[in-house]
């Protein structure tokens, strides 16, 4: 059996659920009388939200001097089928020895430091400034039930960082601030932010994305179970985009690792080697 999985209905977190539903009811211990919160109750509540922000002016005033893309290594074609795409994944201890995790200990969250690792690659920071695509979860904690809801919750959205003239530690504070102010706008539709810039329609705005994904032991399939079952999976779970270049930072609680996917010229081993420090 092929399971085939789009976004737009799914996303990791759900098929976690889905797969332990397989399970509870494999078992037995499915029960008729749990109270589901349906996916359209989410909808809901990302319209109410969506018709009482000025969306459209926050990108607007963020994007509307935009008059170039962003384009690693100068790929226009956003618009692939994942097919010519390589990926390689290593452990950030791998990438860089030295690496620890104390960085959790600081006021300011992971999360912005492999953000503000996006624009700074060789191939973003000749500019003074850069635009990327993050991936981005969406804030569920409002809807009630809604953390064991199936559907999709994250969104793609642009974030802009000003190279010129910063230091680390500014660009950090700067990367932080950004991601807060962003959340308020996190249900947003990426082609309205994309049509709020100064670029015509058919100019892609973007040609990469950074993922940042948080998922402990305990969040993860258990394949061990599934296994019990007589239930297998031959090559893992295999996530494509349409875009030439996508990094992927996994936060699984006691480990980070990085994922590259990129078609050819792109080198997934030398985006590997520009997150190791000198």
């Amino acid at each position: 059996m092929l399971f085939n999985m789009h976004h737009l209905i799914d996303d990791a977190t759900s098929l976690r659920f889905l797969f332990s539903e397989i399970v509870a009811y494999l078992k037995g211990e499915v029960s008729s009388d749990r109270n589901l919160t349906s996916y359209r109750e989410f909808i809901g509540h990302a319209i109410n939200q969506m018709n009482s922000d000025d969306t459209k002016a926050y990108f607007e005033k963020t994007l509307g001097d935009v008059n170039e893309p962003t384009l690693p290594f100068g790929i226009v074609d956003v618009y692939g089928d994942g097919r010519s795409i390589l990926d390689m994944r290593r452990s950030l201890l791998a990438i860089y020895p030295t690496a620890s995790v104390p960085l959790r200990n600081e006021c300011i969250s992971v999360q912005p430091v492999f953000f503000m690792l996006g624009p700074l690659l060789p191939p973003y920071a000749q500019g003074k400034m850069i635009l990327y695509l993050e991936q981005f979860y969406q804030e569920i904690a409002r809807n009630p039930g809604a953390e064991r809801m199936l559907g999709n919750f994250i969104n793609t959205l642009p974030m802009r960082a000003q190279l010129a003239n910063k230091s680390v530690k500014e660009l950090l504070e700067e990367t932080d601030v950004t991601l807060r102010n962003l959340i308020r706008y996190e249900k947003a539709s990426l082609s309205l932010a994309q049509s709020c810039s100064g670029l015509d329609s058919n100019i892609p705005l973007f040609g990469s994305l950074i993922n940042y994904r948080f998922m402990d032991s305990n969040e993860r399939i258990n394949n061990k179970e599934l296994e019990e079952f007589g239930i297998k999976s031959l090559t893992g779970v295999v996530e494509r985009t349409n875009y030439p270049l996508l990094v992927s930072v996994d936060d699984q609680g006691d480990e980070f690792s990085v994922e590259v996917q990129a078609v050819q010229p792109i080198s997934c081993d030398s985006i590997h080697n520009y997150f190791k420090m000198p």
